[in-house]
């Protein structure tokens, strides 16, 4: 039955809303007048009345599909029937009851096992049983078939594939059977390429895809790095810039002062006073810094304060949030990494990266030759989210089969366990296939376009694949109460390791300085020593 309220707005609903809101605009106008002048009359603006008197609104003054539309979703219900009588209309529907007496039509498709699918009676010939997909590619065919006036006897290749071009030259699969004329019609829905274009003719596209990457979420873990997100880049940048000003401020202007009880060695120990502050330890001997090193020492307490509260609170935050890694995103992603290509046997996908000469595709093709590309065929597809769980494969396909199948992954287990890389490749243009100079063609073709124009093809994937869109937008974190581990916390401990090391190599240096000093000022006391004796012995 058509549901005409899922249906996009036509240009007949428009028109009676804005008929709608111009009157109630002139109401609410007029809302601080007691005895409202109508001006405008309801019944002549979108209203009109029920047989109890009462108004109601037109909502349209069109149907809310074509006609054909309508019929090919198979619209019983006596208020489509009433709505089509009220507003019928003289348009030419090209194709509809194309054939008066019904054919029978060869249409090939491929068996895919993960589609819900089961073997019916064939109402159309009695007798003769027939295997129903429940997919949007199969309700379009039928809903086709119903608005042309022909029955679908369905096919499939030998060979399983969809159709590629041999060495040889010739074809394989569905594309290899609409060329030969042994059937009608190739359901697909194909891709199209130049390859295919010159053997079959495509209907009106069907919808547009690209090529993108499935591969399985992560494993939940903590940022090791965690304890730099409190801050922002620029948060931290002006720390290290402050306490660095206010240092250097203090330390440039110790010259100034008179040299009174090593009281330019206090000025330059004071500058590192600022350091204690921020790594909220003791600072010693206030009462003997000068009234503007007061000033400015408890100015950088209160900013220190600020932020190392707001560091701490954040803290607790960011380290009870476990992160999923997505790291295949795109295809040089998956280059540069070891995870292990999917690709589909007999697809368009193979045959573009197999023919690319170079660039990214080609990069991707030739993961071959280092043991990480794995072919697998279609009728093993359903295998393939268990082949990628875990990350350590990545399945190439068109989107909105990975979407199909994470949907169906989601729907079993309630969880979303894989996800889609941001990276689109290959835009695809999908649509069915005919012989070539087919007279069906044109019939096709404006089918299709009516279909497109209703948003039936993803009405229809909704339908027949719960849960579609409910990892779309899955969340990379979340929240949990568990003990951190060593491996959690390992970045402060890299810092930890960093600031010893640079701290033995200052010690370091300071003492092999300390040593050239003392070696130089003996060599300058034995100097003197020898200049003093030999003066007095002259």
């Amino acid at each position: 039955m058509a549901e005409s309220d899922k249906l996009p707005p036509t240009l007949g609903a428009l028109r009676q809303h804005v008929l709608r809101v111009h009157i109630q605009a002139r109401v609410w106008g007029q809302a601080s007048i007691a005895l409202q002048d109508p001006q405008l009359v309801p019944l002549q603006n979108d209203y009109h009345k029920e047989s109890d008197g009462q108004l109601k609104p037109t909502m349209t003054d069109a149907l809310p599909a074509p006609k054909t539309i309508i019929e090919m979703c198979g619209s019983e219900s006596q208020n489509d029937e009433d709505t089509q009588n009220k507003y019928e209309t003289d348009d030419d529907d090209d194709g509809d009851d194309m054939f008066p007496y019904r054919p029978r039509l060869l249409v090939t498709r491929v068996a895919l096992t993960s589609y819900k699918s089961e073997v019916v009676d064939d109402p159309d010939h009695p007798g003769e049983k027939k295997l129903v997909v429940y997919n949007a590619e199969n309700a379009l065919i039928e809903a086709i078939a119903k608005a042309m006036n022909f029955t679908i006897k369905f096919m499939t290749p030998p060979d399983g594939e969809w159709g590629v071009l041999r060495s040889d030259g010739s074809w394989t699969g569905m594309i290899g059977q609409v060329y030969h004329k042994e059937v009608d019609i190739g359901l697909g829905l194909f891709t199209i390429t130049a390859e295919r274009y010159t053997v079959v003719d495509f209907t009106y596209p069907v919808s547009i895809d690209y090529v993108v990457i499935l591969a399985g979420r992560g494993s939940p873990e903590v940022d090791p790095w965690g304890f730099l997100l409190p801050l922002g880049p620029y948060v931290w940048l002006g720390i290290l810039a402050g306490l660095m000003g206010v240092a250097t401020v203090t330390i440039v202007l110790s010259p100034c002062i008179p040299i009174k009880d090593n009281a330019r060695k206090k000025l330059w120990n004071n500058g590192f006073s600022y350091v204690r502050v921020l790594l909220q330890q003791e600072v010693n001997s206030v009462e003997e810094l000068l009234w503007w090193q007061r000033i400015v020492l408890g100015v950088w307490m209160l900013t220190t304060l600020v932020l190392t509260r707001s560091y701490a609170s954040n803290l607790i935050t960011l380290l009870a949030v476990r992160n999923i890694p997505l790291p295949l995103q795109t295809f040089q992603d998956l280059v540069d990494s070891s995870a292990i290509a999917v690709i589909t046997e007999g697809t368009s996908e193979e045959q573009a990266f197999r023919t690319a000469e170079s660039g990214i595709l080609r990069d991707v093709w030739n993961l071959k030759d280092k043991n990480r590309q794995y072919l697998i065929k279609l009728s093993d597809l359903s295998s393939v989210t268990g082949l990628v769980r875990g990350g350590r494969r990545a399945h190439i396909n068109i989107a909105i089969y990975s979407k199909l199948r994470i949907a169906r992954e989601f729907s079993r287990t309630g969880q979303c366990d894989f996800y889609l890389g941001r990276g689109k490749y290959i835009p695809s243009l999908t649509s069915m296939a005919v012989a070539k100079g087919s007279p069906l063609l044109p019939a096709l073709s404006h089918k299709v376009m009516q279909v497109n124009e209703a948003g039936l093809k993803y009405h229809w994937d909704k339908k027949f694949t719960a849960n579609l869109t409910s990892c779309d937008n899955a969340p990379t974190k979340f929240t949990v109460m568990s003990a951190l581990a060593l491996t959690n916390v390992w970045g402060m401990f890299v810092i930890l390791a960093a600031g010893v090391m640079t701290g033995l190599f200052a010690f370091y240096l300071e003492l092999l300085f300390s040593l050239t000093d003392a070696a130089t000022t003996s060599i300058r006391s034995t100097r003197l020593s020898a200049d003093l004796l030999y003066a007095s012995a002259v």
